[in-house]
């Protein structure tokens, strides 16, 4: 939950892709409701999800258009290492300051943790290195007779590296690595264009190698 609002701070703030509001947050136990929360404004528009499977050709031609602007626009934000949004401070009444930790390995699924320290510069090649060390860590311990695999995918980036498939000048440019039909609000506008209203799931965000930020969805 805590992402969730960090990250839909930042992205409303450097962004105009439409993000919810908050009107009030607690993430301690010690509240009214005794469990954390976060109350969002109400949002205009269709969960995209309900409503997919009845546009037409022409509304899905001009959905795509509205999904690639979006990836674009998410895109102008960039870091020098792979992170996510961790806090965030204000300078002055309405200027928030947003820090960044590094993102040192992502595994799937929720009941696994994710490593954090402290966000230093990065390449490409180093965070697919140390995510292959950590899911070789993994495998040790839940198939030790599989952990050698890892070994193979570092030697692969290295090889894909050392042909200039991985720069090492490149940034990490920010994504939404859960843009699913169910975190996005639609408008039919008419017959033939569709407008998102509004982006949901912003724990899912953060500064990924453009090789990953630049995967269409795949439900397009």
């Amino acid at each position: 939950m805590n992402l969730d609002i960090i990250t839909s701070h930042y992205v409303k703030n450097y962004t105009v892709v439409p993000t919810p509001s908050f009107v009030k947050w607690d993430l301690s136990n010690s509240n009214p409701l005794g469990m954390p929360f976060m109350l969002q404004y109400h949002q205009s528009g269709e969960n995209l999800k309900k409503v997919l499977s009845k546009l037409n050709f022409e509304q899905r031609m001009g959905l795509t258009k509205e999904v690639a602007k979006l990836i674009l626009r998410l895109q102008s934000q960039k870091s020098t290492s792979c992170s996510i949004l961790s806090s965030y401070t204000y300078a002055e009444e309405s200027i928030m300051i947003f820090q960044k930790e590094l993102l040192n390995r992502h595994v799937m699924g929720a009941e696994h943790e994710i490593d954090l320290s402290e966000a230093r510069k990065q390449t490409t090649l180093q965070f697919i290195i140390d995510l292959c060390e950590h899911m070789k860590g993994q495998e040790r311990h839940d198939s030790p007779d599989q952990h050698w695999i890892w070994d193979g995918f570092t030697s692969l980036a290295a090889d894909m590296h050392s042909r200039g498939m991985i720069p090492d000048v490149d940034y990490f440019y920010f994504t939404h690595l859960a843009l699913h039909p169910a975190h996005i609000l639609v408008d039919r506008v008419d017959d033939k264009s569709v407008e998102i209203k509004c982006v949901f799931g912003w724990e899912h965000g953060l500064f990924a190698p453009q090789y990953m930020s630049c995967c269409p969805p795949t439900w397009l």
